[in-house]
């Protein structure tokens, strides 16, 4: 468990890009629920009769609706790769230096013998 505290410190920076991020997860989920919702309603509207009108507003509809969900994803995605790799950055300069701490004695101790 004090692993795990140890590698949510590395989060702490990043809470500000992370909300966002769990921002983004939310609106791409919400905007790609409402489409079945607007296809049902676009089935229900055409039930009797099609109207051609109602048909195409709801394809916009549709199309609008996946390409905000998009741009959503979009942004998830970019703004947890930038956070994983600052974070693998952190991590890295936190290794080096332990290892620069480290006594002369740990380098010739793990020193390949030929």
């Amino acid at each position: 468990m004090n692993d795990l505290r140890k590698l949510v410190s590395y989060f702490r920076p990043y809470r500000f890009s992370l909300t966002v991020a769990i921002s983004c997860i939310l609106g791409y989920v919400l905007f790609n629920l409402s489409i079945p919702l607007v296809v049902g309603r676009a089935i229900d509207a055409n039930w009797t009769d099609v109207n051609w009108t109602k048909l195409t507003i709801a394809a916009i509809k549709v199309l609008g609706l996946s390409a905000v969900g998009g741009f959503f994803l979009f942004l998830q995605r970019s703004i947890i790769n930038r956070i994983s790799r600052h974070i693998e950055y952190d991590l890295r300069q936190d290794f080096y230096a332990h290892l620069v701490d480290q006594p002369l004695s740990f380098s010739t101790s793990i020193a390949p013998v030929i």
